[in-house]
């Protein structure tokens, strides 16, 4: 997919309308001076952004084949140079495509679709961090609570992002494996690892080197118990994990832009929880601390000449509002009120939608927020007039 020079490159963002992943991604291209077109299939608040060129609608992950033709459509209609997926379902369906007889063109930055199964799967990711002497979590054994969560969302009927479920019974366990059984996926059980949700985010170009590192720390996860990072900051570098991170990726023939998300328990050794080969929800913290992610990827992937390497800035603060808001009303603790000041005073370096200078996704996430509100207001129940003959 190499092309000569570098102005003028074009990268189709992929999204399932979610926003908050491809918004980072689509605000950091737009900075670096790529012309970034928004694929989505519903709409999204990134569409809004000023970095937004042009938005396009294409079918959902969900229909490979609609989903696939739509994008090599776009590929085609706006001479994209890359296509950079930033959901589970939308790069599983675009990389098994490349597999097809007849495959259309999708320049994505990603390693060979093998490679790819093997990272998305979170049992071979379990099987290759035990070989680099990372931690994984222990099976049920009978003991709750547990998480149950897709082992994969390869071939994922459902629409959105599958859930990780705290189950804390055994039906519980058995509902959470059925509802993802319902959208063709494979349930895993894991036992809950308490501790600091930490992740160490790498950037592996392809001929093995590390452009581009960060360690991230949680301070707020939701939902509780087996949760994202909404609140965090990035902090130094542990080497030896970094270095095992790395040999974890070689094993899986990974490059390109990875988070591993791990778990540090209290005393013990951090515990692998999973990877995400693309963009991810805190991508905004990484562009703040000084790293650009995106467009370093993009550079490797078309032999452009790369940016300096620099280490992550330590200290930089994250917050998704809304999300850690709705930590704080379901964590019902008895200083709530104080919890949820606490919350709305944060003033983080980077969030999760708002900008100052790119305000335009937040006015489209605010009215988004406005009509879900509405559609849980009850509805007035008016009596009918009697209909009487005079």
């Amino acid at each position: 997919m190499t092309r000569s020079g570098s102005a003028g490159r074009t990268v189709l963002v992929v999204e399932d309308g979610s926003g908050g992943t491809a918004l980072a991604a689509v605000r950091a291209l737009g900075a670096a001076g790529r012309r970034v077109v928004l694929a989505s299939s519903t709409g999204s608040y990134a569409a809004r952004s000023r970095s937004c060129a042009a938005a396009l609608t294409v079918r959902p992950a969900q229909d490979p084949a609609g989903h696939v033709a739509d994008v090599a459509a776009a590929c085609r209609a706006h001479a994209v140079d890359v296509v950079l997926p930033c959901g589970d379902a939308e790069l599983l369906a675009l990389s098994a495509a490349r597999e097809l007889p007849g495959a259309p063109r999708l320049p994505l930055a990603l390693p060979p679709h093998d490679a790819v199964l093997r990272a998305f799967d979170k049992r071979a990711l379990a099987a290759a961090a035990q070989q680099v002497g990372l931690g994984v979590p222990a099976a049920p054994a009978g003991r709750l609570p547990v998480v149950v969560k897709p082992a994969t969302r390869h071939g994922d009927r459902g629409r959105g992002p599958a859930p990780t479920v705290l189950a804390h019974t055994a039906g519980q366990a058995a509902a959470a494996a059925q509802a993802l059984a319902a959208r063709g996926l494979v349930a895993v059980q894991q036992q809950q690892v308490e501790g600091t949700l930490i992740a160490l985010v790498v950037l592996l170009g392809r001929d093995g080197r590390v452009l581009a590192r960060l360690q991230q720390s949680a301070d707020r996860v939701y939902p509780l118990g087996a949760g994202n990072l909404v609140r965090g900051r990035t902090v130094a570098v542990q080497e030896d994990l970094a270095a095992r991170v790395v040999a974890l990726l070689r094993a899986l023939g990974w490059y390109g832009l990875a988070q591993v998300e791990l778990v540090r328990p209290a005393g013990g050794e951090p515990i692998v929880l999973d990877l995400n080969g693309r963009p991810y929800g805190s991508l905004g913290l990484a562009l703040a601390a000084g790293v650009d992610l995106p467009d370093r990827w993009l550079r490797d992937a078309l032999d452009l000449p790369a940016t300096p390497y620099a280490e992550a800035r330590t200290g930089v603060t994250y917050q998704a509002r809304e999300q850690d808001l709705r930590r704080a009303l379901a964590a019902r603790s008895p200083s709530l009120a104080a919890d949820v000041l606490d919350t709305l005073r944060v003033r983080p370096d980077a969030g999760q939608v708002w900008a100052p200078h790119d305000r335009g996704p937040l006015l489209a996430f605010a009215g988004q927020l406005a009509r879900r509100a509405a559609a849980r207001l009850p509805r007035p129940s008016l009596p009918l007039p009697s209909l009487q003959a005079a």
